[in-house]
């Protein structure tokens, strides 16, 4: 029995010699990341951090938003899909990874990610103005008109919505377009 006691004894110790240093190393990143400044390293520390405590796959959205505040959009787009095949991708993180994909130029992923939002309390709006630029600069205009409309209702005094709702009017021709 004494024997069995050491041997277990010794698996523990050498089980926490191998996994505290990393555990450590994690929390030492996520610390830097909260103190920082630089949106690059913070960036960096969040994946790091990620990495490191694996449980904590939602700090790859947040490396993702500072490399898009830092105009890495690549960067952003790797890391914001990383969370989202880790299942951490929240609804403002697709919002902000459809943005990415359209400044990098992959509209129909920015389309189809947009699309996915337009039931979502917090990204319906974004995902909506999205959606109808993108369908105003193609010119499909009956494309963008349930979006405009589901906009207009749930966000009557949008600023966007509006104009974009006037200028469909005014290309319809429709009298009220006019009015104030």
């Amino acid at each position: 029995m004494t024997k069995f006691i050491r041997t277990l004894s010794i698996i523990v110790l050498l089980s926490l010699l191998i996994a505290l240093p990393p555990l450590f190393s994690g929390y030492r990143h996520l610390a830097r990341a909260n103190a920082g400044v630089d949106d690059m390293q913070i960036s960096a520390d969040y994946e790091m951090a990620a990495r490191l405590l694996f449980w904590r796959a939602d700090l790859y959205e947040w490396a993702g938003e500072r490399a898009l505040h830092g105009q890495d959009i690549p960067r952003a787009v790797r890391l914001f899909e990383q969370a989202a095949r880790k299942g951490a991708l929240t609804s403002s993180g697709q919002l902000l990874l459809g943005d990415a994909y359209y400044d990098l130029g992959q509209t129909e992923k920015a389309v189809n990610i947009w699309k996915g939002l337009l039931d979502s309390n917090w990204a319906r709006g974004g995902a909506s103005q999205g959606l109808v630029e993108v369908y105003f600069k193609r010119a499909q205009y009956d494309e963008a008109q349930p979006i405009l409309a589901k906009w207009l209702q749930y966000d009557p005094e949008n600023p966007e919505a509006n104009f974009y709702q006037g200028v469909l009017l005014l290309t319809e021709g429709a009298p009220e377009a006019l009015q104030p």
